[in-house]
């Protein structure tokens, strides 16, 4: 595609407004229609199907949008990529981080839990042959 060449040509919409629903999708994970009711209330009538064919366009994106432009390029399944983004979309390098220390307490306090039920279990289960 020649770099001069406006990929925006025969778009109802100016560009600006273009960009910032692609923007939209791809940072905060928000669907389409999300996009559609965030621009009707700036004022601009735009149809979730107009959205949708803007986001899956490779037209250029802000520089702050972060989106693969292709999955396997980088070695993973497009499933991974959006199931990956449902779960981390919008999410701040501070909170992945709080999230991987819960996580790691969490699988310490189960640990925990069930090397003490198997403690009761077996004085149980000596008590019970006591009597």
């Amino acid at each position: 595609m020649n770099p001069s060449a406006n990929p925006y040509k025969r778009h109802r919409f100016p560009s600006s407004i273009i960009q910032y629903a692609a923007w939209l999708y791809h940072r905060f994970n928000l669907s389409h229609r999300d996009i559609e009711d965030l621009l009707a209330e700036r004022g601009i009538e735009v149809s979730y199907e107009s959205v949708r064919l803007w986001c899956n366009r490779k037209l250029p994106r802000p520089v702050n949008s972060v989106m693969l432009d292709s999955p396997a390029e980088n070695g993973i399944s497009r499933a991974t990529y959006f199931n990956w983004r449902s779960k981390y979309g919008g999410v701040t390098v501070n909170e992945l981080k709080r999230m991987k220390e819960l996580e790691a307490e969490n699988s310490r306090l189960k640990r925990m839990y069930a090397d003490l039920a198997l403690e009761n279990a077996a004085i149980k289960d000596v008590l019970s042959r006591k009597l």
